[in-house]
């Protein structure tokens, strides 16, 4: 969309994200809307002052981010206090009343990315989309033995009886009478 402002953050989780769903179907319980996670985020620069040799901090800005879908589910389990974090995102402010009646405002994003910053420390990535996909017919087959030079065994598909791998396994009299490819390959 236009106008709109696309940000990066470098900062640290305030605190624990808040998860919490937007509406639940009451007759089957169903979820009818994603998964949202709020996470408040403080940016804190650092500047260095020659004349006294240091770092000192600057004002911390916090940002509300909010995330959606499978998004808010990997924040949720990934995600806790101090933890440093890249977000990337569209920037809004939300303008509010606090309980006192005074209006007050926000600087919001919507994540559509957020990472844990790996400067800091490390992280272990774990895939959480472990869902096969189903075969589609006339999908090429991969086959793990030796490249010969028959462009049509090399591709079979293994639809309407086409080979579905080489004729041969290594050790096997092939075309490939110094046995190069059947070494390195086995």
């Amino acid at each position: 969309m236009s106008n709109e402002t696309t940000i990066t953050i470098r900062g640290f989780a305030g605190g624990q994200p808040t998860v919490f769903t937007n509406s639940v179907d009451s007759e089957s319980g169903e979820v009818t809307t994603h998964r949202t996670a709020v996470l408040r985020v403080g940016v804190t620069p650092r500047y260095y002052v020659k004349s006294q040799g240091e770092f000192r901090d600057g004002p911390t800005s916090w940002y509300a981010v909010r995330t959606y879908g499978s998004l808010a589910a990997n924040v949720a389990s990934c995600v806790g206090k101090g933890t440093p974090v890249l977000v990337r995102g569209r920037l809004s402010v939300r303008e509010y009343q606090d309980k006192q009646g005074i209006s007050r405002s926000e600087n919001v994003i919507i994540a559509d990315s957020l990472g844990i910053d790996l400067s800091t420390g490390t992280a272990a990535f774990t895939k959480v989309s472990n869902v096969p996909l189903p075969r589609v017919p006339g999908e090429p087959t991969i086959y793990q033995g030796p490249v010969d030079d028959d462009v049509e065994r090399q591709f079979a598909t293994g639809v309407d009886d086409e080979l579905t791998a080489m004729d041969h396994e290594p050790g096997e009299e092939s075309d490939d009478p110094a046995g190069v490819l059947d070494a390195v390959m086995a």
